[in-house]
Formats: structure tokens, sequence, C-alpha cells
């Protein structure tokens, strides 16, 4: 048991040093978006910093294709990260649970992965 309790201590010590780094990384990147959002404008820069914070904790519960997407489209804009794998997200579940028909086929030929232009071209296109 004692062993087990310092090898837990162990990998948490761990742990943290090697999440500290990217900790500061995030910090510094919100810090810097919000300071080209809000110039000047120290209310709006703490409001603005307190948002990308707390999307970026949301994001980690997300993973995957479409989270690796829209950090690539929006970077250290992590509000609209957020935004954007949550709108994804939602279009491919959709597309995924309601539709199944030749239209979404020749929609996906065109979109791949383009979840939301999947839905749009099926929605138009009548299926």
């Amino acid at each position: 048991m004692r062993n087990g309790l310092y090898g837990l201590a162990i990998a948490g010590a761990f742990s943290v040093v090697w999440l500290a780094p990217a900790a500061a990384a995030n910090e510094a990147a919100i810090s810097s978006h919000c300071q080209n959002e809000w110039p000047g404008d120290a209310e709006m820069l703490d409001h603005c910093s307190n948002e990308q914070r707390q999307a970026l904790r949301n994001l980690g519960k997300y993973s995957g294709e479409i989270r690796e997407r829209c950090g690539g489209e929006w970077g250290v804009d992590y509000v609209m990260v957020l935004h954007c794998v949550k709108e994804r997200t939602s279009a491919k579940n959709n597309i995924e649970q309601n539709f199944s028909g030749p239209v979404r086929k020749a929609c996906e030929r065109e979109w791949g992965t383009e979840y939301e232009m999947v839905e749009h071209c099926i929605e138009e296109n009548g299926e």
C-alpha cells in the first residue's frame, strides 16, 4: 500500500511538472490574444481573459479530428475553437442520426468532413 501511494505521489508530481509549461504557454497566449483584442481597456481585457480560460477548460472535454481542425482554424481564440467544435459536432451528430440516403452520400463526396456544409447541402437538396 505504501509503495502504491508513493508511486501515485511521484506520478502526480511528474504530471504537474509536465503540465506546467503547457499551462504557462496557454496563459501567455490568452494574455496576448486579449491584449490585441482590447488594448487599453482593463475591464474588457479581464472579461476576455476569463472567457478564454473558461473555453480552454471546456475544450478539455473534446478530442479528435473536429477538435484538431477547429484548433487549426482558430488558434488561441479558445472561445471560437469551442464554438467551432460544438457546431461541427452537432452537425455531424445530426447527419449520422437522421440521414442515410443518396443525397447524404453526394453531399459527403462534395464536402468531406465539413459537417456544417454537408448538413446544409442535405437540407438544400431535400433529403
